[in-house]
């Protein structure tokens, strides 16, 4: 019963939390917390680029994606899942949200690769390095990529103003869901859990 509180309370906390742009009035936040599933089958315009490189603040390693039909390539990850998290310093709910991307990587990291991308942030290298050693995290966090967050948000059918945290799920390079807001750490260890299960 007191797991149950728990998770009722964590939603309710999730449902009121989440920022939008920095400059945004608090009137226009959407609600967050949405979990969406995605549709494959689109066809994507802005689609121009194929390749893109994420560089890490924290660890001091280079990603490279490659888009290839409907999937992304994540090179030279052997994770099967990948996370990708777009956050910003100035953000409460994603500074919260930290420990437990953190906690998913340490309990999961032969299936699990979590990527943190900053997004609507001046924060330049010194800084992100700063926010990441303060926060402890403990997973991939890149330098801002314009491009391929662009990419991600007109991939979901997105406008530009979207909810922070924003956290995309991938197994083997296609998108399963996306999260607006911050996630409880349950809800993605149960979403994790489900994308093992189903091929």
């Amino acid at each position: 019963m007191k797991t149950f509180c728990r998770v009722c309370l964590s939603v309710l906390m999730i449902t009121i939390s989440g920022c939008g742009h920095k400059d945004e009035q608090q009137s226009d936040v959407k609600s967050s917390a949405d979990t969406k599933t995605v549709d494959n089958n689109h066809t994507d315009k802005n689609k121009k680029r194929s390749n893109f490189r994420l560089s890490g603040i924290v660890p001091y390693t280079d990603i490279g994606i490659r888009l290839k039909d409907e999937k992304i390539e994540f090179r030279h990850l052997r994770q099967p899942i990948v996370l990708i998290n777009l956050f910003a310093t100035w953000c409460p709910p994603c500074k919260s949200q930290i420990p437990s991307l953190s906690q998913l990587q340490k309990n999961h990291s032969d299936i699990l690769f979590v990527i943190g991308i900053p997004v609507n942030d001046n924060a330049d290298n010194n800084k992100l390095r700063e926010f990441t050693q303060q926060n402890d995290d403990h997973f991939f966090v890149s330098k801002a990529n314009t491009a391929f967050t662009d990419y991600l948000i007109s991939s979901l059918k997105l406008d530009s103003k979207i909810i922070l945290p924003m956290s995309i799920l991938y197994k083997n390079g296609i998108i399963l869901r996306y999260y607006e807001g911050a996630i409880p750490l349950e809800m993605l260890e149960n979403e994790i859990t489900q994308a093992l299960i189903n091929p």
